[in-house]
């Protein structure tokens, strides 16, 4: 008996021991260099699907999986990670993805953590810890970035032609910048001083809703409308967006559009207020977005 409970704790021990290295090698790696054009560390545009899950193993914990798009969490799991890289995936053919095994990337997403930061660098060994303590470094490292400003609070840093796009976010709350970094592959449809001959997409509407549940919190909805030129509904649109509850707290979140061209978002949550919504991206292939024809944000005060 004493012989064969040996043997069961030992092979538990191993068990144990093996989910703990397959964890900790799903991870992607906390260190290494993003090359626009390319890729980050791990995974390269163009990859397969299989080669991304040989790299960085199963999605995480950081977002619900879409046929889309796969989250992971950097350097640990949830609220340990320095941060998320979401891996966005194409069809063989260029068109919406299917969810087998040759779906190739066409894109990433990556969200650093405030405070704790990535160590993933650009050329010249900057962070985008660095961009948020030192904004003005995004032009050093990019200096042929066109620049959007809408208002004091949000800055987009874009260039077609390296496949970049970064926008940072000031809190006025917990007083930092928040940066996030978009790569796709670079836009060989669009020379300099011409414009794209590619169709657009946009979203039409951000329609806010909430009600209470049974156990006193508020569900909060916002949905998001995303048609195209012809103001036809689009599917399987990706939408990168970020909730912001009273209080200043923010909490990102990603869907897939439907059949209806529309993606559902909902939080939950027991605080009265100023709840908003801004969309920080829409990815539908390399269908450019039309934002100054596109609702990005909307509020809803809850009561």
């Amino acid at each position: 008996m004493n012989y064969k409970a040996n043997v069961k704790q030992s092979a538990l021990v191993m068990l144990i021991g093996i989910a703990t290295v397959s964890t900790a090698w799903a991870l992607p790696p906390t260190e290494g260099e993003i090359i626009p054009g390319v890729g980050v560390p791990g995974v390269e545009l163009g990859d397969t699907r299989a080669q991304v899950e040989q790299s960085y193993g199963a999605q995480t914990t950081c977002g619900a999986e879409a046929v889309g798009s796969s989250c992971y969490d950097i350097g640990g799991l949830g609220s340990d990670s320095a941060g998320n890289v979401y891996v966005r995936f194409e069809g063989t053919n260029g068109g919406s993805a299917t969810g087998q095994q040759d779906d190739v990337v066409s894109g990433f997403s990556v969200y650093n953590t405030p405070i704790v930061g990535l160590n993933w660098t650009f050329e010249g060994g900057y962070t985008i810890r660095d961009f948020e303590l030192q904004p003005e470094l995004i032009q050093v490292v990019f200096p042929e970035a066109e620049i959007e400003q809408p208002n004091l609070f949000f800055t987009r840093y874009t260039d077609p032609q390296a496949g970049v796009e970064l926008t940072s976010r000031f809190d006025p709350y917990g007083l930092f910048y928040d940066v996030t970094l978009f790569l796709s592959k670079p836009d060989a449809s669009e020379e300099p001083g011409g414009e794209s001959v590619l169709p657009e997409i946009r979203v039409s509407d951000i329609a806010m809703s909430f009600r209470d549940n049974r156990r006193n919190r508020h569900q909060v909805m916002a949905v998001v409308s995303v048609v195209d030129e012809a103001s036809d509904a689009v599917l399987d649109a990706t939408v990168e967006g970020v909730w912001t509850k009273p209080g200043g707290r923010t909490v990102a979140a990603t869907l897939v559009t439907n059949q209806y061209g529309r993606a559902i978002f909902q939080l939950l949550s027991r605080k009265d207020g100023e709840y908003k919504f801004t969309i920080n991206r829409v990815i539908f292939n390399d269908v450019p977005l039309n934002e100054a024809e596109s609702k990005l944000m909307q509020v809803l005060d809850v009561r």
